[in-house]
């Protein structure tokens, strides 16, 4: 997962981060120790966490999969859109 040209990260189903890769630290502006927990729920623009937790409900809850486009945070003030399968 490490050379794909994809950001990956994987949660627990309490939603806690438990792998990123590379790209995802470099998309996003977290290392790989800050990623860990729920620090990827802090940077969800708030205009989409909404649909995010729905999305992530759906998917523990009801074994949902689903695909969605949602804004990051990123620490320096950027807004990085990504493309998620959850």
């Amino acid at each position: 997962m490490e050379i794909l040209p994809v950001g990956i990260f994987r949660n627990d189903l309490r939603g806690n981060c438990i792998y990123v890769n590379e790209r995802y630290c470099r998309i996003t502006g977290l290392t790989p120790e800050s990623a860990n927990g729920i620090s990827w729920q802090k940077i969800i623009h708030p205009e989409d966490w909404e649909k995010v937790f729905q999305a992530w409900e759906n998917l523990v809850n009801y074994h949902q999969p689903c695909e969605l486009e949602c804004r990051f945070l990123h620490p320096n003030g950027d807004i990085v859109w990504g493309f998620n399968y959850l």
